[in-house]
Protein backbone atom coordinates (compact mmCIF):
# COMPACT_ATOMS: atom_id res chain seq x y z
CA UNK A 1 0.00 0.00 0.00
CA UNK A 2 3.07 2.66 0.82
CA UNK A 3 4.57 1.85 -2.53
CA UNK A 4 1.10 2.28 -4.34
CA UNK A 5 0.38 5.47 -2.54
CA UNK A 6 3.60 6.92 -3.55
CA UNK A 7 3.43 5.76 -7.38
CA UNK A 8 0.26 7.89 -7.26
CA UNK A 9 1.80 10.79 -5.56
CA UNK A 10 5.20 10.63 -7.79
CA UNK A 11 3.81 13.34 -10.74
CA UNK A 12 2.69 15.72 -7.90
CA UNK A 13 5.24 15.54 -5.22
CA UNK A 14 7.82 18.36 -6.81
CA UNK A 15 5.03 21.14 -6.52
CA UNK A 16 4.27 20.50 -3.05
CA UNK A 17 7.95 19.89 -1.72
CA UNK A 18 9.11 23.39 -0.56
CA UNK A 19 10.03 22.07 2.93
CA UNK A 20 12.21 18.75 1.15
CA UNK A 21 13.76 20.98 -0.75
CA UNK A 22 14.68 23.83 2.36
CA UNK A 23 16.19 21.17 4.64
CA UNK A 24 18.15 18.84 1.19
CA UNK A 25 19.95 22.16 0.88
CA UNK A 26 20.80 22.29 4.93
CA UNK A 27 22.01 18.60 4.62
CA UNK A 28 24.42 19.16 2.14
CA UNK A 29 25.87 22.44 4.05
CA UNK A 30 26.31 20.13 6.80
CA UNK A 31 28.18 16.90 4.52
CA UNK A 32 31.07 19.50 4.60
CA UNK A 33 34.32 19.35 2.62
CA UNK A 34 34.38 15.61 2.90
CA UNK A 35 34.56 13.56 -0.15
CA UNK A 36 33.27 10.29 -0.60
CA UNK A 37 33.49 7.67 -2.62
CA UNK A 38 30.18 5.75 -2.10
CA UNK A 39 27.22 7.48 -1.37
CA UNK A 40 23.87 5.56 -0.32
CA UNK A 41 20.61 7.81 -0.19
CA UNK A 42 17.72 6.63 2.06
CA UNK A 43 14.31 7.61 0.08
CA UNK A 44 15.07 9.27 -2.62
CA UNK A 45 11.77 10.26 -4.16
CA UNK A 46 11.86 12.04 -7.41
CA UNK A 47 15.54 12.96 -7.05
CA UNK A 48 15.73 16.14 -5.81
CA UNK A 49 18.26 15.51 -3.04
CA UNK A 50 20.51 12.68 -5.09
CA UNK A 51 21.15 16.01 -7.82
CA UNK A 52 22.79 17.71 -5.16
CA UNK A 53 24.55 14.91 -3.96
CA UNK A 54 25.66 14.17 -7.44
CA UNK A 55 26.75 17.60 -7.75
CA UNK A 56 28.09 18.06 -4.87
CA UNK A 57 30.30 14.87 -5.35
CA UNK A 58 30.84 14.27 -9.10
CA UNK A 59 32.91 11.25 -8.54
CA UNK A 60 31.07 9.35 -6.01
CA UNK A 61 28.85 6.19 -6.94
CA UNK A 62 26.12 6.92 -5.56
CA UNK A 63 22.69 4.27 -4.41
CA UNK A 64 19.49 5.92 -3.82
CA UNK A 65 16.91 4.02 -2.56
CA UNK A 66 12.92 4.34 -2.60
CA UNK A 67 9.75 1.68 -2.08
CA UNK A 68 8.34 3.24 -4.96
CA UNK A 69 8.55 2.66 -8.91
CA UNK A 70 7.06 5.80 -9.85
CA UNK A 71 9.55 7.93 -7.67
CA UNK A 72 12.05 6.08 -8.88
CA UNK A 73 10.65 6.51 -12.75
CA UNK A 74 10.55 10.62 -11.84
CA UNK A 75 14.24 10.57 -10.36
CA UNK A 76 15.77 8.32 -13.66
CA UNK A 77 14.72 10.99 -15.72
CA UNK A 78 16.05 14.09 -13.90
CA UNK A 79 19.29 12.45 -13.68
CA UNK A 80 19.88 10.84 -16.35
CA UNK A 81 22.38 8.30 -15.57
CA UNK A 82 24.05 9.83 -12.72
CA UNK A 83 23.16 7.65 -9.99
CA UNK A 84 21.99 4.40 -9.53
CA UNK A 85 18.00 3.84 -8.63
CA UNK A 86 17.23 0.86 -6.58
CA UNK A 87 13.39 -0.18 -6.15
CA UNK A 88 13.76 -1.38 -2.31
CA UNK A 89 12.70 -1.25 1.42
CA UNK A 90 15.18 0.81 3.69
CA UNK A 91 13.93 -1.41 6.67
CA UNK A 92 15.22 -4.63 4.90
CA UNK A 93 17.98 -3.61 2.18
CA UNK A 94 21.38 -5.30 2.79
CA UNK A 95 23.21 -3.28 -0.06
CA UNK A 96 25.90 -4.98 -1.68
CA UNK A 97 29.25 -3.70 0.13
CA UNK A 98 30.39 -0.49 2.44
CA UNK A 99 29.55 2.91 2.13
CA UNK A 100 31.25 6.19 3.41
CA UNK A 101 28.04 8.39 3.41
CA UNK A 102 24.50 7.30 4.07
CA UNK A 103 22.12 10.14 3.84
CA UNK A 104 18.24 10.31 4.15
CA UNK A 105 16.35 13.20 3.80
CA UNK A 106 12.40 13.32 5.27
CA UNK A 107 12.19 9.62 4.94
CA UNK A 108 12.85 8.53 8.19
CA UNK A 109 9.56 9.27 10.00
CA UNK A 110 8.18 6.41 7.79
CA UNK A 111 10.21 4.03 9.35
CA UNK A 112 8.16 1.92 12.34
CA UNK A 113 11.71 1.21 14.26
CA UNK A 114 14.00 3.79 14.21
CA UNK A 115 16.58 1.77 16.00
CA UNK A 116 16.72 -0.73 14.20
CA UNK A 117 16.75 1.11 11.02
CA UNK A 118 20.25 3.20 12.72
CA UNK A 119 21.50 0.03 12.93
CA UNK A 120 21.24 -1.40 9.79
CA UNK A 121 22.90 1.44 8.55
CA UNK A 122 25.66 1.48 11.15
CA UNK A 123 25.80 -2.32 9.21
CA UNK A 124 26.35 -0.63 5.90
CA UNK A 125 28.89 1.54 6.64
CA UNK A 126 32.65 1.58 6.47
CA UNK A 127 35.39 2.51 9.14
CA UNK A 128 34.41 6.48 9.54
CA UNK A 129 31.48 6.43 7.39
CA UNK A 130 29.48 9.10 8.39
CA UNK A 131 25.12 9.00 8.56
CA UNK A 132 23.75 12.66 7.71
CA UNK A 133 20.31 12.56 7.90
CA UNK A 134 17.29 14.97 8.09
CA UNK A 135 13.90 14.24 9.86
CA UNK A 136 10.92 16.01 11.22
CA UNK A 137 10.08 16.17 15.00
CA UNK A 138 7.40 16.15 17.00
CA UNK A 139 6.00 19.73 16.99
CA UNK A 140 5.56 19.16 13.01
CA UNK A 141 2.23 20.53 12.13
CA UNK A 142 1.42 21.70 15.35
CA UNK A 143 -1.26 24.21 14.50
CA UNK A 144 -3.00 21.15 12.54
CA UNK A 145 -2.94 19.03 15.33
CA UNK A 146 -4.13 21.99 18.14
CA UNK A 147 -6.97 22.50 15.44
CA UNK A 148 -7.96 18.50 15.71
CA UNK A 149 -8.10 18.34 19.13
CA UNK A 150 -10.23 21.27 19.24
CA UNK A 151 -12.88 20.02 17.03
CA UNK A 152 -12.64 16.33 18.46
CA UNK A 153 -12.37 17.02 21.83
CA UNK A 154 -9.00 15.62 22.12
CA UNK A 155 -10.35 12.38 20.31
CA UNK A 156 -7.48 12.90 17.52
CA UNK A 157 -4.82 13.90 16.94
CA UNK A 158 -1.39 13.90 14.53
CA UNK A 159 0.66 10.97 13.78
CA UNK A 160 3.16 13.52 14.21
CA UNK A 161 3.38 13.93 18.03
CA UNK A 162 4.62 10.75 18.15
CA UNK A 163 7.74 11.39 15.67
CA UNK A 164 11.18 11.21 18.09
CA UNK A 165 12.48 14.25 19.26
CA UNK A 166 15.65 15.89 19.60
CA UNK A 167 16.59 13.89 22.83
CA UNK A 168 15.19 10.87 22.20
CA UNK A 169 17.15 10.27 18.74
CA UNK A 170 20.11 11.61 20.41
CA UNK A 171 19.65 8.90 22.60
CA UNK A 172 18.91 6.06 19.86
CA UNK A 173 21.98 7.16 17.93
CA UNK A 174 24.72 7.02 20.39
CA UNK A 175 24.41 3.50 20.62
CA UNK A 176 25.41 3.35 17.04
CA UNK A 177 27.78 6.53 16.24
CA UNK A 178 30.06 8.75 17.51
CA UNK A 179 30.64 12.21 17.14
CA UNK A 180 27.25 13.23 17.08
CA UNK A 181 25.80 16.68 15.86
CA UNK A 182 21.90 16.98 16.18
CA UNK A 183 20.30 20.55 14.82
CA UNK A 184 17.37 21.55 15.46
CA UNK A 185 15.57 24.23 12.73
CA UNK A 186 11.51 25.24 12.87
CA UNK A 187 10.17 26.57 9.17
CA UNK A 188 6.93 27.86 9.34
CA UNK A 189 4.97 27.55 5.97
CA UNK A 190 1.68 29.49 4.80
CA UNK A 191 -0.91 27.74 2.79
CA UNK A 192 -3.81 28.79 0.59
CA UNK A 193 -6.28 26.62 2.94
CA UNK A 194 -6.46 23.31 4.81
CA UNK A 195 -7.16 21.94 1.39
CA UNK A 196 -3.93 22.36 0.16
CA UNK A 197 -2.00 21.83 3.62
CA UNK A 198 -3.68 18.23 3.47
CA UNK A 199 -2.92 17.45 -0.12
CA UNK A 200 0.66 18.75 0.53
CA UNK A 201 1.11 15.97 3.20
CA UNK A 202 -0.56 13.82 1.43
CA UNK A 203 1.72 14.02 -1.73
CA UNK A 204 4.73 14.34 0.08
CA UNK A 205 4.71 11.81 2.28
CA UNK A 206 5.67 14.40 5.60
CA UNK A 207 2.51 12.91 7.82
CA UNK A 208 4.81 9.52 7.92
CA UNK A 209 2.73 6.29 8.23
CA UNK A 210 -0.91 8.30 8.92
CA UNK A 211 -1.72 11.35 10.34
CA UNK A 212 -4.11 9.31 12.79
CA UNK A 213 -7.10 10.88 11.49
CA UNK A 214 -8.56 9.94 8.07
CA UNK A 215 -11.68 8.76 9.13
CA UNK A 216 -12.06 12.42 10.31
CA UNK A 217 -12.72 13.96 6.84
CA UNK A 218 -16.34 14.79 6.22
CA UNK A 219 -17.12 17.91 5.06
CA UNK A 220 -18.89 18.97 7.98
CA UNK A 221 -15.81 18.29 9.93
CA UNK A 222 -13.64 19.74 7.19
CA UNK A 223 -15.10 23.13 7.38
CA UNK A 224 -15.17 23.24 11.31
CA UNK A 225 -11.48 22.73 11.53
CA UNK A 226 -10.87 24.63 9.21
CA UNK A 227 -12.97 27.40 10.62
CA UNK A 228 -10.60 27.26 13.98
CA UNK A 229 -7.44 26.89 11.98
CA UNK A 230 -8.28 30.47 10.95
CA UNK A 231 -9.72 31.54 13.67
CA UNK A 232 -6.86 31.10 15.77
CA UNK A 233 -3.71 31.35 14.02
CA UNK A 234 -5.22 34.08 11.31
CA UNK A 235 -4.42 32.33 8.57
CA UNK A 236 -3.37 28.25 7.40
CA UNK A 237 -0.26 28.19 8.56
CA UNK A 238 2.11 24.54 9.53
CA UNK A 239 5.41 23.90 11.54
CA UNK A 240 7.81 21.92 10.58
CA UNK A 241 9.98 20.69 13.24
CA UNK A 242 13.14 19.27 11.55
CA UNK A 243 16.19 17.73 13.08
CA UNK A 244 18.87 17.17 11.46
CA UNK A 245 21.67 14.67 12.80
CA UNK A 246 24.69 13.40 11.23
CA UNK A 247 27.07 10.51 13.05
CA UNK A 248 30.29 9.02 12.38
CA UNK A 249 30.95 4.86 12.71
Amino acid sequence: MLERNFSRVADSYDRYCRIQRFSAGRLVELAGPCEFGRILEIGCGTGNFTGMLAERYPLARIDALDISDGMIGVARRKLKGRARFIKADAESFRGDGRYDLISSNGAFQWFSDVKGALGRLADLLGKNGVVLISTFGPRTFRELDWAVREYTGGAFKTDSKSFPGRKELGAIAGEYFSDLRIEEETVELRYGSLRELLESIRSTGTRGRGMGISRLWTEKAFSAIESAYIDRYGSVNATYEILFFKGVL
